[in-house]
């Protein structure tokens, strides 16, 4: 249940993000193409086909979200992408005829869970650096980055001020 684990929505969301829905789309496609032949002679036709699918509904939840939602209400889509999952997986287990309360059930929403929680949190923290290559405006979400009234900043120079001046220049 290990490929349970892997980011699906992560690419398809940053491409959604930053060039536009058709190419996350694409790329979601392809994901879950290619994840037919990368799974079915680990686990069984049954099973690559659920993981194919998995990956292709969790990359579809991932071209819905806005870049709105992605920047400024990252809590929203943290949910949309983290809830989505497990909801798809209560049917892939249901499907499977698996027991929810086993360890193979437990298993299965657990992964599929961190599978959402890790596309979110890869996309929060590359989305800074993918913007500098894509943005116009990106010396001022910079400049956002490097504001002085934010308290790790605050933090920072208290505890090391020699480092604090350096990022800074």
């Amino acid at each position: 249940f290990l490929a349970m684990f892997y980011p699906a929505a992560l690419v398809p969301l940053l491409l959604t993000i930053f060039l536009s829905r058709r190419f996350g789309i694409i790329a979601n496609a392809f994901l879950a193409a290619f994840s037919i032949f990368i799974y079915i002679s680990d686990t069984g036709t049954s099973f690559s086909i659920i993981i194919t699918l998995f990956y292709l509904l969790s990359g579809a939840m991932g071209t819905m979200l806005s870049r709105n939602r992605v920047r400024r209400k990252m809590y929203i889509s943290f949910i949309w992408l983290t809830i989505f999952n497990i909801l798809f997986l209560f049917a892939f287990i249901f499907y499977l005829n698996i027991q929810i309360a086993s360890q193979e059930g437990i298993m299965i929403i657990v992964y599929g869970s961190l599978s959402g929680l890790l596309s979110y949190l890869m996309a929060l923290l590359l989305n800074p650096y993918i913007e500098v290559l894509f943005e116009d405006n990106a010396v001022m979400t910079m400049n956002e980055l490097a504001n002085p009234n934010q308290e790790l900043l605050k933090e920072l120079l208290t505890r090391a001020p020699g480092t604090y001046h350096h990022s800074l220049m």
